[in-house]
């Protein structure tokens, strides 16, 4: 798992856009790896590594409530692409990357927003 994000933390585009498609792309490699933890209960080992990956990405950001807002991110992202591997292929991952990229902006902004910060 830890080398899901090296290619994050290699590029100096560290938005969401790229953590997300990262992360899609090391699932469709993965998909059965990925499986076999959600089958075996382990699915907390993919949770870690998104939320370091939120860590790494946010640790610049003046915003309070950062633990919970990686926690609530890192929760959502991981439940969506469980979900996504479990669902016959008809979301493509661009489709599905474009999705979740989209929800979190949303939720960043209005996050963000909320605590005066935009």
């Amino acid at each position: 798992m830890k080398t899901m994000f090296a290619p994050l933390w290699q590029k100096r585009d560290q938005s969401p856009d790229h953590l997300i498609n990262v992360t899609i792309r090391y699932v469709e490699t993965n998909r059965f790896f990925l499986r076999l933890l959600v089958e075996n209960s382990l699915q907390s080992m993919f949770l870690q590594a998104i939320q370091s990956g939120i860590t790494e990405l946010t640790k610049n950001e003046p915003t309070d409530y950062s633990e919970f807002r990686k926690a609530f991110i890192a929760g959502g992202l991981t439940q969506a692409i469980i979900q996504w591997i479990y669902e016959p292929q008809n979301v493509k991952s661009t489709e599905f990357s474009e999705m979740l990229s989209e929800m979190i902006k949303t939720l960043q902004e209005k996050l963000l927003r909320s605590l005066g910060y935009v």
